[in-house]
């Protein structure tokens, strides 16, 4: 949905500056009933104008603004401005995007640990550090080494000086559990040809989340380089770049049908599981309630399994017989999925239908299920398929359920 002119408030290259300048973004912002979208570029906050303004944006009034996306590039902001900003991100669920480009960050990996820790505590999806060049060797270790946010798909590490230092570390995190990435631009840096090698490596053999990896302009010189056994600098390039292309296109298809099938599963698993529940818990009550002496007549207890003998087997082979519908899964996919379906609780709930709201004609709304399908029934739902707060939930419920990525079985 595009923003209203009143939604942004956006300073750049104006003449604000410091304390000055925060004061009056600050105004701005505090004349405004709603604000998605802070940019300030190019107006020298420095520390002390992004400490106060942090401060407010983290006070009890400032959190009344649910800011989804800010950008403050080429701020001169340093360390002090830094941890002003991990503060607010700290807990914050509505910021998604933020962008600090072209900043002063001494690179301290103090820092760098305490701003993971607060992406680690937030729903932040995009985090742009591109172009931050002091010391970035030791900021990039201490921030991907404390990084393993469940949210963080996009992170942006390009021109920032980074040289074959850094690239333990950068291939550890890339190999680990803890990497959600889906986009990981590292462009301009001075990793170097075996470096760059090696990355590809770890995600060949151990990532399937990225789909996006930028590595080139390196700017690192290759003439002495081992790795080239004779060959120009061009022509391995030129093979990396294959290499690359390669594996990012087995992940994304390996996601997207990860995720099909993983709705799938759900559809098949909520019909199943939930009435394997409902009977078990039927029987239960009805164990407790017969007469002494004697139960109720078992061909009443009996009406809906036998009509469905599959719900007469033990969950353990219901489950094993349901994981054939989706064989892509790992095996702690499907049992997410089961956990999720067969829990009463996830139902959507039984509301008096709104005008304009998206609930079907019943008043149920929809479940995530149904969104396998593709629609919901009517023309109106038809038009409404692709519509981003229908996409926001099934990227929701996909990551809910550890079913965004691909997972190797075994």
């Amino acid at each position: 949905m595009p923003l209203s002119r009143g939604e942004r408030v956006q300073q750049i290259d104006s003449e604000l500056y410091s304390a000055q300048g925060a004061n009056a973004v600050i105004l701005t912002i505090a004349s405004r009933r709603v604000v998605k979208k802070l940019i300030l570029g190019h107006i020298e906050l420095g520390d002390s104008g992004c400490v106060i303004l942090f401060q407010f944006l983290s006070s009890e009034t400032g959190r009344r603004y649910e800011i989804n996306e800010i950008r403050l590039n080429s701020n001169r902001i340093g360390d002090l401005g830094l941890a002003a900003i991990a503060t607010y991100l700290s807990g914050n669920q509505a910021l998604r995007e933020l962008f600090l480009q072209n900043n002063d960050f001494t690179g301290d990996p103090n820092i760098a640990k305490i701003l993971a820790a607060a992406v680690n505590a937030s729903h932040l999806e995009v985090l742009s550090l591109t172009s931050n060049h002091q010391r970035s060797d030791a900021f990039i270790e201490g921030f991907l080494q404390t990084l393993m946010s469940n949210h963080l798909r996009e992170l942006h590490i390009g021109t920032m000086n980074l040289t074959p230092r850094s690239l333990p570390t950068i291939v550890d995190y890339l190999s680990s559990k803890r990497c959600k990435l889906s986009v990981l631009q590292c462009n301009g840096n001075f990793l170097g040809l075996r470096g760059i090698k090696s990355i590809i490596r770890a995600v060949e053999q151990h990532n399937y989340s990225l789909t996006s990896l930028g590595l080139s302009s390196d700017l690192k010189r290759d003439e002495d380089d081992e790795d080239l056994h004779g060959r120009s600098t061009m022509d391995v390039r030129n093979d990396c770049k294959l290499a690359i292309k390669q594996i990012l296109a087995r992940n994304e298809q390996l996601g997207r049908e990860t995720q099909r099938q993983a709705l799938k599963l759900l559809l098949c698993a909520r019909t199943v599981l939930l009435h394997t529940q409902a009977n078990a818990s039927t029987e239960k009550r009805t164990s407790i309630c017969a007469p002494s002496g004697g139960r109720l007549d078992d061909a009443t207890m009996s009406d809906n399994t036998s009509s469905f003998p599959f719900l007469q087997l033990p969950l353990e082979i219901q489950f094993h017989i349901l994981s054939f519908l989706s064989p892509v899964l790992s095996v702690r996919q499907c049992a997410e999925i089961y956990r999720y379906a067969a829990t009463p609780a996830t139902l959507p709930s039984l509301l008096p239908r709104l005008v304009g709201s998206t609930t079907d004609r019943r008043g149920t709304s929809q479940d995530v299920a149904m969104l396998y399908r593709g629609r919901c029934g009517g023309q109106q739902q038809q038009q409404q398929q692709h519509d981003s707060s229908r996409a926001r939930e099934k990227y929701q419920w996909l990551a809910k359920v550890n079913c965004m990525v691909y997972e190797p079985r075994g």
